[in-house]
């Protein structure tokens, strides 16, 4: 199973980096959009790096281990939600182009945001969200529960952004935006 999550890591990493390296070249990068997206496949990259220490460094089969698992960990859970809310970006910046879109969607996910950040820096030294265990093993934290929370309430506002400016999109449209949003969701 290992290999197999691994594997699909790594497939993940590469496509995500593929599509990066294109938004960066042919002056394609001077576009908030295509800034807002790149961001976001970055951080996707370094949450598939940091999922794939996970897999790879439990235990103590090497004596590096224990601090490639926790900067992996620290890796994954940072990643996550700075990716979230650059989509938001991209998704406001998309619709830009036809409606004035609210500021305040911005404040709420960057708000919630800003709450993940701090316990995700917090969590090596006080337990929040993940624990490196007896053995070098993975545990969830105290507060596990607030990491899947917090991007469930970004998820919700992004759904909400395109409910509120549906009739500015097409159907093709809301359905690649919201099927995006809805692949992200793993509670």
């Amino acid at each position: 199973m290992r290999i197999v999550n691994v594997t699909m890591d790594l497939y993940g990493s590469v496509i995500c980096l593929i599509i990066f390296i294109y938004l960066l070249t042919g002056g394609r990068w001077g576009q908030r959009i295509n800034q807002s997206f790149a961001i976001v496949c970055l951080g996707n990259i370094f949450m598939q790096i940091g999922d794939m220490t996970n897999w790879l460094c439990e235990g103590y089969r090497n004596p590096w281990n224990p601090v490639l698992l926790q900067v992996g960990t620290f890796l994954y859970y940072l990643s996550a939600v700075p990716m979230l809310l650059f989509f938001t970006v991209y998704m406001i910046e998309y619709l830009k182009f036809k409606v004035k879109v609210s500021s305040r969607f911005l404040w709420i996910v960057f708000g919630f945001g800003a709450v993940d950040i701090l316990c995700v820096v917090l969590s090596p030294f006080l337990n929040i969200f993940y624990q490196i265990g007896e053995g070098n093993i993975y545990q969830r934290g105290d507060a596990f529960w607030l990491s899947q929370v917090i991007p469930f309430i970004i998820y919700s506002v992004d759904m909400w952004i395109i409910f509120c400016y549906r009739k500015y999109m097409s159907v093709k449209e809301l359905l690649l935006l919201s099927s995006y949003i809805l692949s992200l969701i793993h509670i």
